[in-house]
């Protein structure tokens, strides 16, 4: 489809800071869909991105930061490591009638698909959670599965706690009179191992190898995006959480328990000292994810808004379809059938 309000652009790197400034006033813009963040992976997974954006009367109306390569002989955008969010996003509607608005949103999808699925056999990729009208990408042929993450604004924290369960509450009031301390650190190579030991012992495993993990754990931290916190017991880290954060959101990236303090601590308590941190207060809270049932009733203890994201996925004829479901079989089967999210 072609219009003639509008015109396509790959930008260049030179125009990158027009898009970081789009992204941070678009509704459904995330960290993920930074340049900042495209620069860790490309630097720690060794992938390239491109940015198509949708310009209109000279200003970014529309676009999406993908990650193009090659699939066996096919051209391909594919999931990246460690990215929960992807997928195009908008500006603010200048708009205040809904149906003019969501003309111009199914319209601006329309023409950003028909290029993208005139240049790729295979295009698999998540969306940010403020994509709520799914639609356009089904009528331009795209399958859609529903994915789901709690959520909740960090506020004072006794105001906050209102909203923790019972049991939760209960396991806060024990920790005042433990020995528990928590602190910050830049030291990844434990919390590294941590987390590949909580991967185990659900019978699963990570995307990425250990020491890729603590590559882009470092990374992140130095890009000032990451930051890393500590539960000590007896004078030992025995659990950690990595969290990335930016101006409106903290994101739950990564967190695991020693194998040898499974039993003896809560990791929730990690989750909420991060909620006392007095500089989040104002931001919200995601857990990226809540989609399996073993860590089903841990996020919901925090009492957050269960939302939904969507996964979108599209092969262009049917001959490709049999190379894209065999791709996720093999994927599905390295991860042993699970998500750790």
């Amino acid at each position: 489809m072609t219009n003639s309000k509008y015109n396509l652009q790959i930008l260049d790197e030179k125009e990158y800071p027009s898009w970081d400034t789009f992204v941070e006033l678009s509704p459904q813009g995330t960290l993920f869909h930074t340049t900042q963040w495209a620069r860790i992976i490309e630097h720690v997974f060794k992938r390239s991105f491109e940015i198509l954006v949708l310009n209109k009367n000279d200003h970014i109306c529309a676009g999406i930061l993908y990650w193009p390569k090659k699939v066996m002989f096919l051209n391909a955008i594919t999931n990246i490591p460690n990215t929960t969010y992807q997928g195009i996003i908008f500006q603010q509607p200048i708009s205040t009638k809904s149906s003019t608005v969501n003309a111009e949103y199914q319209q601006q999808v329309e023409i950003i698909l028909n290029k993208l699925t005139s240049e790729f056999h295979l295009i698999d990729i998540p969306l940010s959670p403020g994509i709520v009208d799914i639609r356009p990408f089904e009528w331009a042929g795209f399958k859609a599965k529903t994915s789901y993450t709690y959520t909740f604004p960090i506020i004072d924290f006794e105001m906050l706690k209102k909203q923790f369960s019972q049991d939760l509450r209960r396991k806060i009031k024990k920790i005042l009179n433990s020995e528990n301390v928590f602190k910050e650190s830049t030291e990844t190579k434990l919390v590294a191992q941590f987390v590949m030991d909580s991967y185990k012992k659900h019978n699963t495993s990570p995307a990425i190898s250990q020491p890729l993990l603590k590559a882009f754990m470092d990374n992140c931290i130095e890009n000032k995006i990451g930051r890393l916190f500590y539960q000590h017991s007896n004078g030992k880290p025995v659990a950690g959480i990595f969290i990335l954060s930016d101006n409106k959101t903290i994101y739950a990236l990564f967190s695991g328990i020693s194998k040898t303090a499974r039993n003896e601590i809560n990791s929730e308590l990690l989750h909420t000292f991060i909620l006392i941190q007095p500089e989040f207060i104002g931001k919200n809270f995601d857990f990226l994810g809540a989609n399996t049932q073993y860590f089903e009733q841990f996020k919901r203890s925090f009492g957050g808004n269960l939302g939904p994201y969507f996964k979108v996925n599209y092969t262009r004829n049917l001959t490709i379809k049999p190379i894209f479901l065999s791709r996720l079989i093999i994927h599905k089967a390295k991860r042993k059938l699970k998500s750790f999210y």
